[in-house]
């Protein structure tokens, strides 16, 4: 089997993307896994998780843009801003398809947004959510997001839900977007479902449940089931070095290059994929290796 690379797990609610991880270390019989952006328990769906040598590139394929589809409540909020919370308020006025879509392009494009206080961000050495659960709010700070597109695709009047799809940027919590939302009509809400459709570049059809890895594993081909970290940069041109390049580059040298300004998947003359790479003023560099050497991984 393929010492690293990457395998995009369609998440089931009711666990956790650590639970994933634990479950991946058995399925590929190795401790060195890790996921590319949390879901929380209850939310399904895009997880890719990475694992050998790959593992490298978790934090290149959590700052990709995501395509989520999420579940609104009217008429409530929450201590989480969702349905597993204590409900703190309810009431307000009926909220009417012509106004939620009155609504909803006032929040599309660059935008501040206050984190909740029931997220995986870190203060003081702490999670968010570990205070939370003791009852104790912080202080945070508002972070730069981006919704890309908002689309309300469903809506019940009667029940007060709808459904919308979001395209956003790294860092955006769709249960706050859709507190927001609730704020912004006068009634409050909640969100209610959510599924990561995409991350990046790896829709959800493209995704196996842990229970068909498993299926996978026990038929002997697993290995089907494994894509090449590379395809985590495929927005970079390719770039196939020389022998000579190719040497300075696994022992970390640079070198002058008559490319243009920018990143670039790197690759050896064998095909193997060695890293990705910079060109900056003039001078090809190494960001981050991915070649594996006969010792095992690179430094």
């Amino acid at each position: 089997m393929m010492k690293s690379g990457l395998i995009l797990v369609n998440k089931g609610a009711g666990m956790s993307s650590h639970d994933v991880v634990n479950r991946l270390r058995r399925i590929l019989e190795t401790r060195k896994v890790g996921h590319c952006g949390t879901l929380d328990e209850m939310a399904t769906g895009v997880l890719p998780v990475c694992f050998g040598r790959g593992t490298r590139a978790c934090d290149y394929a959590q700052s990709a843009d995501k395509t989520y589809r999420a579940s609104l409540r009217f008429g409530m909020t929450s201590t989480t801003q969702d349905i597993w919370g204590e409900v703190t308020e309810t009431g307000g006025p009926k909220v009417t398809r012509e106004a939620l879509e009155a609504i909803l392009p006032s929040f599309v494009g660059p935008q501040d947004q206050l984190p909740p206080m029931v997220s995986a961000l870190k203060q003081n050495g702490v999670r968010l959510y570990a205070l939370a659960r003791e009852g104790i709010e912080v202080h945070r700070e508002p972070r730069r997001i981006t919704i890309l597109k908002l689309e309300l695709t469903d809506f019940s009047e009667e029940n007060q839900e709808a459904e919308i799809l979001v395209d956003c940027t790294k860092g955006t919590y769709i249960r706050t977007l859709c507190h927001d939302i609730g704020s912004a009509l006068g009634c409050g809400a909640v969100m209610s479902a959510l599924c990561r459709e995409r991350n990046g570049y790896y829709p959800i059809s493209d995704c196996l449940t842990i229970e068909e890895l498993w299926v996978h594993k026990d038929a002997g081909t697993l290995e089907d089931c494994i894509r090449p970290v590379d395809t985590i940069f495929h927005g970079y041109p390719a770039y196939t070095l020389s022998p000579e390049e190719e040497e300075d580059m696994r022992v970390g040298r640079v070198f002058p290059t008559g490319l243009d300004a920018g990143n670039y998947r790197a690759y050896g003359e064998s095909g193997e994929f060695i890293g990705l790479c910079k060109v900056e003023d003039g001078v090809f560099h190494l960001v981050k290796g991915f070649y594996e050497t006969k010792g095992g991984d690179a430094d």
